[in-house]
């Protein structure tokens, strides 16, 4: 496949890919790879800020919610870079990769 970057003993498809999974818990645009029982997510996520400046984010008393959105994700099959398959390319070494400790907690 063309495009492809050695990096640190590990290929990326491109060049965007490995920056947005560098780009993990900052601000910003990031890859998230998530290994969950044998199974692999691939995400893009948005962040206002970076991870470990969300608890100084001010929440409501009663509710203890923030009524801003601070991060979104969306899940992806596809580099959106390059266009590559994502399990295709990642899937053999795709647990090596996994950077879910960045994923948006779905509780408060």
């Amino acid at each position: 496949m063309s495009g492809q970057l050695k990096n640190s003993s590990r290929e990326w498809c491109c060049l965007g890919f490995e920056a947005g999974y560098r780009n993990a818990g900052e601000r910003g645009f990031s890859v998230l790879i998530v290994n969950d029982h044998g199974q692999t997510r691939f995400s893009i996520q948005f962040r206002a800020i970076e991870d470990d400046k969300m608890a100084q984010i001010p929440r409501d008393r009663f509710t203890n919610v923030t009524y801003m959105s601070l991060a979104a994700e969306a899940g992806m099959g596809f580099c959106p870079w390059c266009g590559s398959n994502l399990v295709q390319f990642y899937g053999d070494h795709s647990e090596d990769l996994d950077n879910s400790r960045f994923s948006i907690s779905t509780t408060p």
